[in-house]
C-alpha cells in the first residue's frame, strides 16, 4: 500500500473506522472537505456504517490535508471498484495464495495495516485507538458531547462518553482552573479586607 493512502486511511478512521472501507469514490466531496457516510450492505469487503439504516447518511468533515490524500488516491484509482481503499501491493495474497491487487481492502486487511505499523514503531496501534484519541482531544478541545456522538456516528452520546472519551485527573484539573479563572474574570477578583 502506498504511503499516501496508508496516511489519508489512518486520518479517516479516526472518525469512521470500519466505516471507511465502504466509501466509494462518489462519497468524497471535494468542496465541502469532507465524506458522505453511507451505509450500504453487501459490499465485497464486508465494510458496513454501523448505527444506521440503509440507505441513511451522514456528512463528516475532514481537514483539507486528508482531503488532499484523498483526491491524490482518486487521481491514481485505475481499479474495476468504484470503493477508495484498495489493495495496491502487487504482492498482496489472501489466504488461499490468489492476488488481491485491485480488490477493495478488507478489515482483515485493515487489522494487519496496523499490526504492520504498530511492530514498526514500536507503540501499539489499533483503529479503534484513534477514535478514541479523538473522541478525547474534541472533548479537550471544548466539544459538546452530542457532536462528538454525531462526529463519530454513534446512535447514543452515553456510547462517546462511557467508551471513546478518556479523560485523566489533569484533564479535570485543568478545567477547575479554567472555571476558576472565569469566575474571576466574570466577578472581579476578590477584594481584601
Amino acid at each position: 500500500m502506498a504511503s499516501e493512502e496508508s496516511g489519508a486511511l489512518i486520518q479517516a478512521i479516526i472518525l469512521a473506522n470500519i466505516e471507511v472501507l465502504g466509501l466509494h469514490i462518489q462519497d468524497l466531496e471535494f468542496h465541502r472537505n469532507g465524506v458522505v457516510i453511507r451505509r450500504r450492505s453487501g459490499l465485497a469487503n464486508g465494510a458496513l456504517a454501523k448505527g444506521m439504516v440503509e440507505r441513511e447518511e451522514r456528512f463528516v468533515e475532514l481537514t483539507p490535508q486528508v482531503m488532499a490524500l484523498l483526491d491524490h488516491l482518486v487521481l491514481q484509482h485505475t481499479f474495476e471498484t468504484d470503493l477508495v481503499f484498495v489493495v495496491r501491493n502487487l504482492q498482496a495474497r489472501n489466504r488461499q495464495g490468489e492476488s488481491t491487487y485491485g480488490t477493495p481492502l478488507s478489515r482483515h486487511a485493515l487489522k494487519a495495516l496496523f499490526r504492520y505499523y504498530s511492530q514498526k514503531t514500536g507503540i501499539p496501534l489499533h483503529a479503534h485507538l484513534l477514535r478514541h484519541t479523538h473522541a478525547t482531544e474534541l472533548i479537550r478541545a471544548g466539544w459538546d458531547a452530542s457532536y462528538v456522538q454525531e462526529r463519530l456516528g454513534h446512535a447514543n452520546v452515553q456510547t462517546t462518553i462511557n467508551t471513546y472519551v478518556h479523560l485523566d485527573d489533569e484533564d479535570l484539573s485543568q478545567k477547575w482552573h479554567d472555571y476558576q479563572e472565569r469566575k474571576k474574570q466574570h466577578h472581579g477578583a476578590p477584594t481584601a479586607d
